[in-house]
């Protein structure tokens, strides 16, 4: 088991099949998180890469009480999390967005940053799809 960090390529989707932690781009498998990468076979016989987020020694892993004082330092967007962001860059096959909010909770300075790529946007006509028709700067999404 290795550490990885969020964009980090993990191998070929021709070797492998992404699962959680993960996404597809350009044919190859990315980490969407920081973690340990695990590599699983499937019922299916196929061999999935996975990023499993790095464990929390247990006296400074939080407790449900603890999850309601959460301050903005400890905000974390995690895959499934609803966020809203500005896009400050757009490019021919993605935008790059700042986030802005996770869930309820507003983040006083962008932290993170996300990327909507092109073959996110819709799922018909791909290929004819322009981000600059779609994004511009500033945009909130």
């Amino acid at each position: 088991n290795e550490l990885t960090f969020p964009g980090q390529c993990l191998g070929s989707c021709r070797d492998f099949r992404a699962a959680s932690g993960t996404y597809l781009y350009l044919g190859k498998i990315f980490a969407s998180q920081k973690g340990q990468v695990k590599r699983v076979i499937a019922d299916d016989g196929a061999e999935e890469l996975s990023v499993c987020p790095a464990a929390v020694p247990k006296d400074e892993a939080m407790s449900d009480s603890d999850a309601a004082t959460t301050t903005e330092d400890e905000l974390v967007p995690r895959v499934g999390d609803i966020v809203f962001g500005r896009i400050t860059k757009v490019e021919e096959r993605s935008a790059r967005v700042d986030i802005l909010s996770i869930g309820d909770a507003p983040l006083k300075q962008a932290h993170f940053t996300g990327m909507i790529f092109k073959e996110n946007v819709r799922r018909y006509d791909r290929d004819n799809l322009q981000m600059h028709k779609c994004f511009i700067p500033n945009d909130v999404v």
